[in-house]
């Protein structure tokens, strides 16, 4: 994945490059080690701590600017145009009332965003899927939530970059790109899973009582072993005009 966004972004990778909710750097680090500058932003003080350590271990601290601060603090009329902007398993967290009008305005002429996401969903093989979705359906019937189930691939159809919001006025600067999915087999521990899943925001986003219900019925439906699924990267990349 990297070595198609590191071809995709040819000669970008020369110039300004932002990673929004750059986290502990695994991005940033990876562009870092492709000869990029990167500024990584982030609005956790800890995240940054650790992207700055992981940095200097590597010698690539002379390559990465830590930034603590959120998308929202950027603005388009004073900040230095963004020839390569990254975004990896963080864009959701940017408001979405702003978020494409501001990406619009950072952006260089003929710069590049790329939004990365993780996915997966669960090999019907090995679990019994209609009873994840029961454990899921009853949940959000009684709670009135929404959380998902991770039963069906989530990697076709419509995107960010075919989102109507991208018409918004003041966003025509970008166009819609390409869209990469690479796939693969993936097992772990049915609680390494769950574990997982406490940390998405789907799941952080519940009330802890709920949270923990839920868990524990996923756990009973897909058995103590071991959990298997189809992992998912989704690449979508949009470019200023």
């Amino acid at each position: 994945m990297w070595a198609d966004l590191r071809a995709d972004a040819g000669a970008r990778l020369e110039g300004s490059v932002l990673d929004v909710g750059a986290g502990t750097g695994k991005a940033s680090l990876t562009l870092a080690r492709a000869g990029a500058q990167v500024t990584a932003l982030d609005p956790s003080a800890e995240m940054i701590a650790v992207l700055g350590q992981r940095a200097a271990q590597e010698r690539l601290a002379a390559r990465v600017r830590l930034r603590q601060g959120s998308f929202e603090d950027l603005d388009p009329q004073t900040e230095e145009k963004i020839d390569l902007l990254v975004s990896a398993q963080a864009w959701h967290w940017t408001d979405p009332a702003t978020r494409w009008v501001r990406l619009a305005g950072l952006l260089a002429d003929d710069a590049m965003a790329a939004l990365v996401w993780n996915g997966w969903h669960l090999k019907a093989s090995h679990h019994e899927t209609g009873r994840v979705e029961a454990v899921v359906s009853e949940r959000n019937r009684r709670w009135g939530t929404a959380v998902p189930v991770d039963t069906e691939a989530h990697d076709t159809g419509g995107g960010w970059t075919q989102e109507p919001v991208l018409e918004v006025p003041g966003a025509d600067r970008l166009r819609e790109g390409r869209r990469r999915v690479y796939a693969w087999d993936w097992q772990m521990p049915t609680r390494h899973y769950l574990e997982l899943l406490g940390t998405t925001s789907r799941y952080r986003l519940l009330e802890q009582g709920r949270r923990e219900d839920l868990t524990t019925a996923l756990g009973q439906a897909l058995g103590p072993t071991t959990f298997r699924a189809c992992q998912t990267l989704l690449v979508e990349v949009m470019a200023g005009r």
